[in-house]
């Protein structure tokens, strides 16, 4: 009697270890299809920011009403394009208006870092359309 395990032809060897290769190079595929993907669905308005920020408004913004807002940053490059840190949202007609803030859940669907994830910079955007929810604010970017 022949004790020693039966050698599996090399085809067989073979072939199971390139479909291993092809699985392992499928998922980097896709997960690198997801990082670009995220970054252009981002760009386009599909991702939700949820952050509190001080929000300038009027008392008399009902429920369900949208309004024309205009993000606050505390960076700007060297031509003066805001490059990110967001402080607060103006959702008055007229800037000079002395009204104090009141600091707001507010989810914005679009980007709100000034890099993309290559570390390559992009523009904000400025101007937001934001709708007041009975919990916070909704805002759209303008396109």
């Amino acid at each position: 009697m022949d004790n020693q395990p039966k050698q599996e032809p090399f085809l067989q060897s073979a072939g199971r270890t390139l479909k291993g290769v092809l699985w392992v190079l499928a998922g980097l595929f896709a997960v690198g299809f997801c990082f670009v993907g995220y970054d252009e669905l981002d760009r386009d308005g599909h991702v939700a920011h949820r952050l509190t920020a001080d929000v300038y408004m009027t008392n008399d913004w009902l429920v369900g009403e949208h309004r024309t807002c205009t993000l606050l940053f505390k960076e700007y490059d060297t031509n003066g394009t805001p490059i990110g840190g967001i402080y607060g949202l103006s959702c008055l007609p007229d800037m000079r208006t002395n009204i104090p803030p009141h600091n707001i859940s507010v989810t914005f669907w679009g980007p709100m870092r000034g890099v993309d994830m290559n570390g390559n910079k992009r523009p904000l955007p400025v101007n937001w359309t934001c709708t007041r929810d009975s919990d916070g604010f909704s805002c759209d970017m303008l396109k």
